[in-house]
Protein backbone atom coordinates (compact mmCIF):
# COMPACT_ATOMS: atom_id res chain seq x y z
CA UNK A 1 0.00 0.00 0.00
CA UNK A 2 1.22 3.49 -0.83
CA UNK A 3 -1.06 5.30 1.61
CA UNK A 4 -3.15 3.49 4.21
CA UNK A 5 -3.76 -0.26 4.32
CA UNK A 6 -5.89 -2.71 2.39
CA UNK A 7 -8.43 -4.01 4.90
CA UNK A 8 -9.63 -7.02 2.91
CA UNK A 9 -9.46 -8.50 -0.58
CA UNK A 10 -11.42 -11.04 -2.61
CA UNK A 11 -10.22 -12.36 -5.95
CA UNK A 12 -12.98 -12.08 -8.54
CA UNK A 13 -15.38 -10.58 -6.02
CA UNK A 14 -16.89 -8.09 -8.50
CA UNK A 15 -18.96 -9.90 -11.15
CA UNK A 16 -20.47 -8.41 -14.31
CA UNK A 17 -22.72 -10.24 -16.78
CA UNK A 18 -24.08 -9.03 -20.13
CA UNK A 19 -26.84 -11.36 -21.37
CA UNK A 20 -28.57 -11.85 -24.72
CA UNK A 21 -31.32 -14.42 -25.22
CA UNK A 22 -34.13 -15.33 -27.60
CA UNK A 23 -36.31 -18.30 -28.45
CA UNK A 24 -39.25 -19.58 -30.45
CA UNK A 25 -41.98 -22.18 -30.05
CA UNK A 26 -44.02 -23.71 -32.87
CA UNK A 27 -46.96 -26.05 -32.27
CA UNK A 28 -49.85 -27.62 -34.14
CA UNK A 29 -53.10 -28.85 -32.53
CA UNK A 30 -55.65 -31.12 -34.15
CA UNK A 31 -59.07 -31.89 -32.64
CA UNK A 32 -61.51 -34.59 -33.70
CA UNK A 33 -63.58 -37.60 -32.64
CA UNK A 34 -62.38 -41.11 -31.80
CA UNK A 35 -65.14 -43.69 -31.18
CA UNK A 36 -67.55 -40.75 -31.08
CA UNK A 37 -65.53 -39.21 -28.21
CA UNK A 38 -63.51 -35.97 -28.46
CA UNK A 39 -59.73 -35.98 -28.63
CA UNK A 40 -56.93 -33.51 -29.29
CA UNK A 41 -53.33 -33.97 -30.38
CA UNK A 42 -50.62 -31.33 -30.08
CA UNK A 43 -47.12 -31.59 -31.54
CA UNK A 44 -44.46 -28.94 -31.39
CA UNK A 45 -40.86 -27.89 -31.13
CA UNK A 46 -39.04 -25.09 -29.39
CA UNK A 47 -35.59 -23.54 -29.61
CA UNK A 48 -33.99 -21.24 -27.03
CA UNK A 49 -30.52 -19.74 -26.80
CA UNK A 50 -28.70 -17.53 -24.29
CA UNK A 51 -25.22 -16.01 -24.27
CA UNK A 52 -23.56 -14.49 -21.21
CA UNK A 53 -20.44 -12.35 -21.48
CA UNK A 54 -19.12 -12.87 -17.94
CA UNK A 55 -16.27 -10.92 -16.34
CA UNK A 56 -15.09 -10.59 -12.76
CA UNK A 57 -12.59 -8.33 -11.02
CA UNK A 58 -10.76 -8.21 -7.73
CA UNK A 59 -12.75 -6.63 -4.92
CA UNK A 60 -10.89 -4.77 -2.17
CA UNK A 61 -12.05 -3.04 0.97
CA UNK A 62 -9.71 -0.16 1.78
CA UNK A 63 -9.46 2.58 4.36
CA UNK A 64 -10.93 5.97 3.52
CA UNK A 65 -8.76 8.00 1.18
CA UNK A 66 -6.41 5.08 0.51
CA UNK A 67 -4.22 4.94 -2.57
CA UNK A 68 -2.67 1.53 -3.22
CA UNK A 69 -0.69 -0.25 -5.91
CA UNK A 70 -2.30 -3.42 -7.29
CA UNK A 71 -0.76 -5.31 -10.22
CA UNK A 72 1.11 -2.16 -11.24
CA UNK A 73 -2.14 -0.16 -11.40
CA UNK A 74 -2.47 2.71 -8.93
CA UNK A 75 -6.07 2.87 -7.67
CA UNK A 76 -7.40 5.80 -5.65
CA UNK A 77 -10.67 5.69 -3.70
CA UNK A 78 -12.02 8.62 -1.72
CA UNK A 79 -14.65 8.11 0.97
CA UNK A 80 -15.74 11.37 2.49
CA UNK A 81 -18.09 9.93 5.12
CA UNK A 82 -17.23 6.22 5.23
CA UNK A 83 -14.55 4.37 7.15
CA UNK A 84 -13.90 1.93 4.29
CA UNK A 85 -14.81 1.64 0.64
CA UNK A 86 -14.98 -1.11 -1.97
CA UNK A 87 -12.48 -0.90 -4.82
CA UNK A 88 -12.78 -2.69 -8.18
CA UNK A 89 -9.39 -4.11 -9.04
CA UNK A 90 -7.82 -6.10 -11.86
CA UNK A 91 -9.61 -8.45 -14.27
CA UNK A 92 -9.70 -12.05 -13.00
CA UNK A 93 -12.24 -13.73 -15.27
CA UNK A 94 -13.34 -13.18 -18.86
CA UNK A 95 -15.44 -15.79 -20.63
CA UNK A 96 -18.42 -16.30 -22.92
CA UNK A 97 -21.07 -18.79 -21.80
CA UNK A 98 -23.55 -20.08 -24.37
CA UNK A 99 -26.55 -22.32 -23.69
CA UNK A 100 -29.07 -23.55 -26.24
CA UNK A 101 -31.75 -26.20 -26.45
CA UNK A 102 -33.75 -27.79 -29.24
CA UNK A 103 -36.74 -29.81 -28.00
CA UNK A 104 -39.66 -31.70 -29.54
CA UNK A 105 -42.89 -32.68 -27.81
CA UNK A 106 -46.25 -34.35 -28.38
CA UNK A 107 -49.36 -34.53 -26.22
CA UNK A 108 -52.70 -36.26 -26.67
CA UNK A 109 -55.98 -36.04 -24.71
CA UNK A 110 -59.03 -38.24 -25.11
CA UNK A 111 -62.36 -38.39 -23.28
CA UNK A 112 -63.77 -41.88 -23.94
CA UNK A 113 -66.74 -41.10 -21.64
CA UNK A 114 -68.29 -37.97 -20.25
CA UNK A 115 -66.64 -38.67 -16.90
CA UNK A 116 -63.18 -39.86 -17.93
CA UNK A 117 -60.32 -37.89 -19.48
CA UNK A 118 -57.01 -39.52 -20.45
CA UNK A 119 -53.73 -37.76 -21.18
CA UNK A 120 -50.36 -38.91 -22.52
CA UNK A 121 -47.34 -36.95 -23.62
CA UNK A 122 -43.66 -37.15 -24.43
CA UNK A 123 -40.85 -34.61 -24.68
CA UNK A 124 -37.32 -34.98 -26.07
CA UNK A 125 -34.79 -32.47 -24.72
CA UNK A 126 -31.43 -31.54 -26.24
CA UNK A 127 -29.46 -29.08 -24.09
CA UNK A 128 -25.96 -27.80 -24.87
CA UNK A 129 -23.62 -25.70 -22.69
CA UNK A 130 -20.38 -24.15 -23.92
CA UNK A 131 -17.86 -21.92 -22.18
CA UNK A 132 -15.00 -20.11 -23.94
CA UNK A 133 -12.33 -18.88 -21.51
CA UNK A 134 -10.60 -15.73 -22.74
CA UNK A 135 -8.59 -15.19 -19.53
CA UNK A 136 -6.07 -18.03 -19.63
CA UNK A 137 -3.32 -16.71 -17.34
CA UNK A 138 -4.16 -19.34 -14.71
CA UNK A 139 -5.10 -22.05 -17.22
CA UNK A 140 -7.75 -22.54 -19.87
CA UNK A 141 -11.15 -23.29 -18.34
CA UNK A 142 -12.97 -23.69 -21.65
CA UNK A 143 -15.29 -26.64 -22.00
CA UNK A 144 -18.64 -27.90 -23.22
CA UNK A 145 -21.33 -30.37 -22.19
CA UNK A 146 -24.41 -31.79 -23.87
CA UNK A 147 -27.44 -33.49 -22.37
CA UNK A 148 -30.41 -35.25 -23.93
CA UNK A 149 -33.36 -37.19 -22.57
CA UNK A 150 -36.85 -38.33 -23.57
CA UNK A 151 -39.39 -37.98 -20.77
CA UNK A 152 -42.96 -39.38 -20.89
CA UNK A 153 -46.04 -38.49 -18.84
CA UNK A 154 -49.45 -40.16 -18.48
CA UNK A 155 -52.51 -39.12 -16.53
CA UNK A 156 -56.20 -39.66 -15.96
CA UNK A 157 -59.03 -37.55 -14.54
CA UNK A 158 -62.34 -39.01 -13.43
CA UNK A 159 -65.47 -37.03 -12.55
CA UNK A 160 -67.04 -38.80 -9.57
CA UNK A 161 -70.05 -36.48 -9.67
CA UNK A 162 -70.98 -32.88 -10.44
CA UNK A 163 -68.96 -31.57 -7.48
CA UNK A 164 -65.82 -33.73 -7.33
CA UNK A 165 -63.00 -34.79 -9.67
CA UNK A 166 -60.11 -37.14 -8.87
CA UNK A 167 -56.93 -37.52 -10.89
CA UNK A 168 -53.59 -39.34 -11.07
CA UNK A 169 -50.43 -38.49 -13.01
CA UNK A 170 -47.07 -40.19 -13.48
CA UNK A 171 -44.04 -39.06 -15.44
CA UNK A 172 -40.30 -38.69 -15.67
CA UNK A 173 -38.30 -35.49 -15.25
CA UNK A 174 -34.97 -34.18 -16.54
CA UNK A 175 -32.95 -31.23 -15.23
CA UNK A 176 -29.53 -30.28 -16.56
CA UNK A 177 -26.79 -28.72 -14.42
CA UNK A 178 -26.34 -24.97 -14.57
CA UNK A 179 -23.30 -23.09 -15.82
CA UNK A 180 -22.15 -22.65 -12.21
CA UNK A 181 -22.39 -26.41 -11.68
CA UNK A 182 -20.46 -27.30 -14.86
CA UNK A 183 -17.91 -24.48 -14.67
CA UNK A 184 -15.20 -25.92 -12.44
CA UNK A 185 -13.69 -29.39 -12.05
CA UNK A 186 -11.37 -28.30 -9.21
CA UNK A 187 -11.11 -25.37 -6.82
CA UNK A 188 -8.21 -23.76 -8.69
CA UNK A 189 -10.76 -22.74 -11.37
CA UNK A 190 -8.51 -24.07 -14.11
CA UNK A 191 -10.69 -26.84 -15.52
CA UNK A 192 -14.32 -27.38 -16.45
CA UNK A 193 -16.53 -30.12 -15.01
CA UNK A 194 -17.32 -32.41 -17.96
CA UNK A 195 -18.34 -35.49 -15.95
CA UNK A 196 -21.29 -34.02 -14.08
CA UNK A 197 -24.59 -35.59 -15.10
CA UNK A 198 -28.11 -34.24 -15.42
CA UNK A 199 -30.47 -35.16 -12.60
CA UNK A 200 -33.42 -37.37 -13.54
CA UNK A 201 -36.61 -38.04 -11.64
CA UNK A 202 -39.73 -40.17 -11.48
CA UNK A 203 -42.80 -38.21 -10.39
CA UNK A 204 -46.18 -39.38 -9.10
CA UNK A 205 -49.22 -37.37 -8.06
CA UNK A 206 -52.80 -38.14 -7.06
CA UNK A 207 -55.37 -35.59 -6.02
CA UNK A 208 -58.91 -34.30 -5.95
CA UNK A 209 -60.80 -31.10 -6.65
CA UNK A 210 -64.20 -30.73 -5.02
CA UNK A 211 -66.87 -28.33 -3.86
CA UNK A 212 -67.22 -29.31 -0.21
CA UNK A 213 -70.19 -26.94 0.02
CA UNK A 214 -71.70 -24.34 -2.27
CA UNK A 215 -69.30 -21.86 -0.67
CA UNK A 216 -66.07 -23.84 -0.27
CA UNK A 217 -63.79 -25.23 -3.02
CA UNK A 218 -60.99 -27.68 -2.11
CA UNK A 219 -57.87 -28.71 -4.03
CA UNK A 220 -55.87 -31.62 -2.61
CA UNK A 221 -52.74 -33.30 -4.01
CA UNK A 222 -50.34 -35.96 -2.77
CA UNK A 223 -47.00 -36.26 -4.56
CA UNK A 224 -43.79 -38.25 -4.50
CA UNK A 225 -40.57 -37.74 -6.48
CA UNK A 226 -37.55 -40.03 -6.74
CA UNK A 227 -34.43 -38.31 -8.07
CA UNK A 228 -31.16 -39.83 -9.27
CA UNK A 229 -27.85 -38.00 -9.77
CA UNK A 230 -28.83 -35.19 -7.41
CA UNK A 231 -26.38 -32.28 -7.87
CA UNK A 232 -24.68 -31.05 -4.69
CA UNK A 233 -21.63 -29.00 -3.76
CA UNK A 234 -18.51 -31.18 -3.61
CA UNK A 235 -16.05 -28.62 -2.29
CA UNK A 236 -15.42 -24.92 -2.02
CA UNK A 237 -12.01 -23.39 -2.61
CA UNK A 238 -10.50 -19.90 -2.72
CA UNK A 239 -11.48 -19.37 -6.36
CA UNK A 240 -14.36 -21.73 -7.18
CA UNK A 241 -17.18 -23.97 -6.00
CA UNK A 242 -17.14 -27.51 -7.41
CA UNK A 243 -20.29 -29.59 -7.82
CA UNK A 244 -20.87 -33.33 -8.16
CA UNK A 245 -23.62 -35.92 -8.41
CA UNK A 246 -24.64 -37.39 -5.07
CA UNK A 247 -26.92 -40.30 -5.85
CA UNK A 248 -30.57 -40.54 -4.93
CA UNK A 249 -32.99 -38.24 -3.13
CA UNK A 250 -36.68 -38.43 -2.33
CA UNK A 251 -39.34 -35.77 -1.96
CA UNK A 252 -42.89 -36.48 -0.82
CA UNK A 253 -45.65 -34.33 0.51
CA UNK A 254 -49.13 -32.89 0.24
CA UNK A 255 -50.66 -29.62 -0.95
CA UNK A 256 -54.06 -28.39 0.19
CA UNK A 257 -56.02 -25.25 -0.61
CA UNK A 258 -59.47 -24.07 0.51
CA UNK A 259 -61.15 -21.24 -1.36
CA UNK A 260 -64.25 -19.86 0.34
CA UNK A 261 -66.91 -17.34 -0.72
CA UNK A 262 -69.07 -16.57 2.34
CA UNK A 263 -71.45 -13.97 0.96
CA UNK A 264 -71.65 -10.26 1.71
CA UNK A 265 -68.43 -9.97 -0.36
CA UNK A 266 -66.30 -11.81 2.22
CA UNK A 267 -63.81 -14.38 0.91
CA UNK A 268 -61.11 -16.54 2.44
CA UNK A 269 -58.23 -18.47 0.96
CA UNK A 270 -55.91 -20.95 2.71
CA UNK A 271 -53.02 -22.86 1.12
CA UNK A 272 -50.88 -25.37 2.99
CA UNK A 273 -47.93 -27.45 1.77
CA UNK A 274 -45.97 -30.21 3.48
CA UNK A 275 -42.67 -31.37 1.99
CA UNK A 276 -40.37 -34.11 3.29
CA UNK A 277 -37.16 -33.94 1.22
CA UNK A 278 -34.16 -36.09 2.10
CA UNK A 279 -30.98 -37.64 0.76
CA UNK A 280 -31.24 -41.39 0.22
CA UNK A 281 -27.52 -42.05 -0.42
CA UNK A 282 -24.54 -41.16 1.77
CA UNK A 283 -21.87 -38.93 0.21
CA UNK A 284 -19.02 -36.60 1.18
CA UNK A 285 -18.80 -32.85 0.74
CA UNK A 286 -16.45 -30.05 1.73
CA UNK A 287 -18.28 -26.75 1.28
CA UNK A 288 -16.26 -25.12 4.10
CA UNK A 289 -12.57 -25.20 4.87
CA UNK A 290 -11.32 -28.34 6.60
CA UNK A 291 -11.81 -32.06 6.17
CA UNK A 292 -14.56 -33.46 3.97
CA UNK A 293 -17.82 -34.10 5.78
CA UNK A 294 -20.04 -37.15 5.52
CA UNK A 295 -23.63 -36.41 4.52
CA UNK A 296 -25.69 -39.31 5.82
CA UNK A 297 -28.61 -40.98 4.14
CA UNK A 298 -31.72 -39.55 5.76
CA UNK A 299 -30.36 -36.00 6.07
CA UNK A 300 -32.88 -33.39 4.98
CA UNK A 301 -32.25 -31.44 1.78
CA UNK A 302 -31.34 -27.86 2.78
CA UNK A 303 -33.48 -24.99 1.61
CA UNK A 304 -36.65 -27.15 1.52
CA UNK A 305 -39.26 -25.84 3.96
CA UNK A 306 -41.19 -28.69 5.57
CA UNK A 307 -44.34 -26.68 6.27
CA UNK A 308 -45.61 -23.50 4.63
CA UNK A 309 -49.00 -21.87 5.10
CA UNK A 310 -50.65 -18.87 3.46
CA UNK A 311 -54.03 -17.54 4.58
CA UNK A 312 -56.04 -14.44 3.78
CA UNK A 313 -59.43 -12.92 4.45
CA UNK A 314 -60.69 -10.30 2.01
CA UNK A 315 -63.68 -8.01 1.63
CA UNK A 316 -64.86 -5.60 -1.02
CA UNK A 317 -67.58 -2.98 -1.27
CA UNK A 318 -68.92 -2.97 -4.89
CA UNK A 319 -70.61 0.45 -4.79
CA UNK A 320 -67.43 2.35 -3.94
CA UNK A 321 -64.95 -0.11 -5.44
CA UNK A 322 -63.19 -0.45 -2.10
CA UNK A 323 -61.26 -3.68 -1.37
CA UNK A 324 -59.09 -4.84 1.53
CA UNK A 325 -57.42 -8.02 2.76
CA UNK A 326 -55.33 -9.30 5.64
CA UNK A 327 -52.67 -11.96 4.84
CA UNK A 328 -50.78 -14.35 7.09
CA UNK A 329 -47.68 -16.35 6.08
CA UNK A 330 -46.02 -19.07 8.13
CA UNK A 331 -42.84 -20.98 7.26
CA UNK A 332 -41.28 -23.77 9.29
CA UNK A 333 -37.61 -23.90 10.18
CA UNK A 334 -35.34 -24.88 7.30
CA UNK A 335 -31.90 -26.46 7.22
CA UNK A 336 -29.17 -24.37 5.61
CA UNK A 337 -26.51 -27.00 4.88
CA UNK A 338 -26.22 -30.64 3.85
CA UNK A 339 -24.97 -31.71 7.27
CA UNK A 340 -28.15 -30.28 8.90
CA UNK A 341 -26.05 -28.58 11.59
CA UNK A 342 -27.53 -25.10 11.07
CA UNK A 343 -31.14 -24.00 10.67
CA UNK A 344 -33.12 -20.85 10.02
CA UNK A 345 -35.93 -20.48 12.54
CA UNK A 346 -39.61 -20.68 11.71
CA UNK A 347 -41.49 -17.41 11.34
CA UNK A 348 -44.97 -15.95 10.94
CA UNK A 349 -45.64 -12.54 9.41
CA UNK A 350 -48.75 -10.57 8.48
CA UNK A 351 -49.43 -8.23 5.54
CA UNK A 352 -52.28 -5.89 4.62
CA UNK A 353 -53.47 -4.60 1.28
CA UNK A 354 -56.31 -2.32 0.20
CA UNK A 355 -57.48 0.23 -2.32
CA UNK A 356 -60.20 1.34 -4.73
CA UNK A 357 -61.23 0.34 -8.27
CA UNK A 358 -63.20 2.45 -10.77
CA UNK A 359 -64.42 1.90 -14.31
CA UNK A 360 -64.93 5.06 -16.37
CA UNK A 361 -66.05 4.13 -19.85
CA UNK A 362 -63.26 2.07 -21.37
CA UNK A 363 -60.82 3.22 -18.70
CA UNK A 364 -60.10 1.21 -15.56
CA UNK A 365 -58.31 2.67 -12.54
CA UNK A 366 -56.96 1.06 -9.38
CA UNK A 367 -55.43 2.93 -6.45
CA UNK A 368 -53.73 0.57 -4.02
CA UNK A 369 -51.66 0.45 -0.86
CA UNK A 370 -49.79 -2.45 0.72
CA UNK A 371 -48.05 -2.87 4.09
CA UNK A 372 -45.86 -5.93 4.64
CA UNK A 373 -44.64 -7.36 7.94
CA UNK A 374 -47.01 -5.12 9.87
CA UNK A 375 -45.76 -6.44 13.25
CA UNK A 376 -42.15 -5.54 12.33
CA UNK A 377 -40.91 -9.06 13.02
CA UNK A 378 -37.24 -10.02 12.62
CA UNK A 379 -37.05 -13.12 10.43
CA UNK A 380 -34.95 -14.96 7.86
CA UNK A 381 -36.77 -14.77 4.52
CA UNK A 382 -34.38 -16.99 2.54
CA UNK A 383 -31.16 -18.94 2.97
CA UNK A 384 -27.93 -19.34 0.98
CA UNK A 385 -27.52 -23.09 0.99
CA UNK A 386 -24.05 -24.39 1.94
CA UNK A 387 -22.49 -20.93 2.04
CA UNK A 388 -18.75 -21.51 2.47
CA UNK A 389 -18.43 -18.77 5.11
CA UNK A 390 -21.47 -19.89 7.09
CA UNK A 391 -23.39 -16.77 6.04
CA UNK A 392 -26.59 -18.68 5.34
CA UNK A 393 -29.16 -16.17 6.50
CA UNK A 394 -30.77 -13.45 4.39
CA UNK A 395 -33.01 -11.27 6.57
CA UNK A 396 -36.53 -10.29 5.58
CA UNK A 397 -37.53 -6.66 5.40
CA UNK A 398 -38.90 -4.84 8.44
CA UNK A 399 -42.28 -3.14 8.14
CA UNK A 400 -42.43 -1.67 4.63
CA UNK A 401 -45.15 -0.15 2.47
CA UNK A 402 -45.95 0.76 -1.09
CA UNK A 403 -48.66 2.78 -2.82
CA UNK A 404 -49.50 3.09 -6.49
CA UNK A 405 -52.01 3.62 -9.27
CA UNK A 406 -52.82 1.35 -12.22
CA UNK A 407 -54.65 2.51 -15.34
CA UNK A 408 -55.89 0.40 -18.27
CA UNK A 409 -57.84 1.09 -21.45
CA UNK A 410 -59.91 -1.40 -23.43
CA UNK A 411 -59.98 -0.80 -27.17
Amino acid sequence: PLDGEVANGNAGGVVQIARDFWGTDLRFTHKGLLADSPYSITVGTNFDTMTDARTSYDNFTVNAGTTFLHDNDEVTKSCATQVTCGVKGMLRRDEDNTAWNFDQYAQAEWSPTARLNLLAGMRHNNVHLKSVDKFTINGNGSGSASFSKTTPVVGALFKLNDTMNVYANAGKGFETPTFAETAYGDTSANTSNPNIKARTSKNYEVGAKAFLTDQLLMNLAFFKTFTENEIVMKEYGPDAAVYRNAGKTERKGVELSLDGDWGNNFKTYIAYSYLDAEFKDTFTSDYTTGAAKTINSGNKIPGAYKDRTYAEISWREPRTGFFTALEGIHSSKVYTNDTNTDVADAYTIFNWRGGFKQQVGKWGFTEFARVENITNKDFVSSVKVNDANGRYYEPGLPTNWSVGVNASYKF
